[in-house]
């Protein structure tokens, strides 16, 4: 009977152990998928290379949901949410992002939660919801600071200032980029100094110091060339392209923007080709080429409308509102201007409504 009761009881524990071992082994898998992803993103310059890792990600998620990892399942759901932002599929990215928070909580990552906040941020700041973006941002920063995650404090920083840019708080923008131009360089994060300067550059452009804009911009594009930074060459371009527009340089600014054109086809990005149309177009309607203009508005807008990007369709739709009204054509000039005020009204964007 003794002897019995050892054997069942050295059963029980081997398949203990077997289930724990395959439990590790199982999670082993998942993160060595989850790094291979994660490497596919990080070098990705097209939407195809996107489909790959939100692909392998998934199949990450699959396995850690079978072994029971909650913090497998928290960087799974994080990365996919990740995925769908840099598709513009904010509703998605929304979605999984809500959920990586809800399992970073639960399992007391701090450090990932101030990722999983900072990216409900992002989606909230390309829905043009950019006080409720800043909202999450500052969370996102005290957590980061909070931990001594000195790289994300400068995303968070860079997006902070994005978003007060956005809403033309532009002392406060230039105030968050330097500082996080500042760690970039302290990082050795060129790719991140590139960003930076580019964004400074869009500031300067806004406040309408163009030379300054220029050689920001053009310290953006070399960097980013140097670096073989596809995606971001293409929108320094725009950048250059939108400064030679604002200083009545037509021929030049198209060159730039029909370069970056080129690039977004080139890799796919099809959130860069719709923002180049809307470069052209606006140089086309100061040339007072309106059909070319309407051409070029009328593509962004589709592609706008297919991408879920709400805020950039109100913006194409009242870009062609304003050909219309040019041309004479006042009530289809009316029609584009309500439908892009409707929009402007259902996602927030009081100052839009006073266009």
């Amino acid at each position: 009977m003794f002897y019995r009761f050892i054997r069942v009881t050295f059963i029980c524990m081997m398949i203990l152990l077997g289930a724990s071992t395959g439990f590790a082994q199982s999670e082993k898998e998942g993160f060595a998928l989850e790094k291979e992803a994660d490497q596919i993103l990080k070098k990705s310059q097209s939407n195809s290379d996107l489909g790959t890792a939100l692909k392998k990600f998934q199949e990450a998620l699959n396995i850690f949901e079978k072994a029971g990892s909650d913090k497998g399942k928290g960087y799974a759901l994080n990365n996919i949410g990740l995925v769908h932002f840099r598709l513009g599929q904010y509703s998605k990215s929304l979605e999984f992002y809500e959920k990586a928070l809800s399992i970073k909580k639960k399992i007391g990552d701090t450090k990932g939660e101030g990722y999983s906040i900072h990216g409900i941020g992002s989606v909230y700041s390309s829905l043009a919801e950019y006080p409720k973006a800043l909202e999450y941002y500052e969370k996102a920063l005290q957590i980061r600071k909070k931990t001594g995650d000195v790289r994300g404090e400068g995303d968070t920083l860079g997006a902070m200032g994005g978003a007060y840019s956005s809403l033309a708080e532009y002392p406060k923008a230039l105030e968050h980029y330097e500082r996080a131009l500042e760690i970039r360089k302290k990082l050795g994060d060129v790719r991140g100094e590139g960003s930076a300067l580019g964004a400074m550059g869009g500031v300067y452009n806004a406040l309408g110091q163009y030379p300054k804009a220029l050689e920001y911009n053009e310290k953006s594009l070399e960097i980013r060339q140097k670096i073989g930074d596809v995606r971001g060459e293409a929108g320094a371009l725009r950048e250059i392209g939108e400064v030679y527009a604002a200083l009545g340089k037509y021929s030049k600014a198209l060159e730039q923007y029909n370069r970056s054109l080129e690039i977004d086809r080139k890799i796919g990005d099809v959130r860069g080709e719709s923002n180049s149309f809307t470069g052209l177009g606006n140089v086309y309607f100061s040339q007072g080429k309106y059909s070319e203009a309407r051409e070029c508005h009328e593509k962004s807008f589709e592609i706008k409308k297919r991408i879920g990007d709400i805020a950039g369709e109100s913006t194409s739709l009242n870009n062609i509102s304003n050909i219309y009204s040019m041309l004479g054509q006042y009530p289809k000039a009316l029609d584009y201007y309500e439908r892009s005020i409707e929009i402007k009204k259902r996602i927030g964007d009081v100052r839009g409504e006073g266009l």
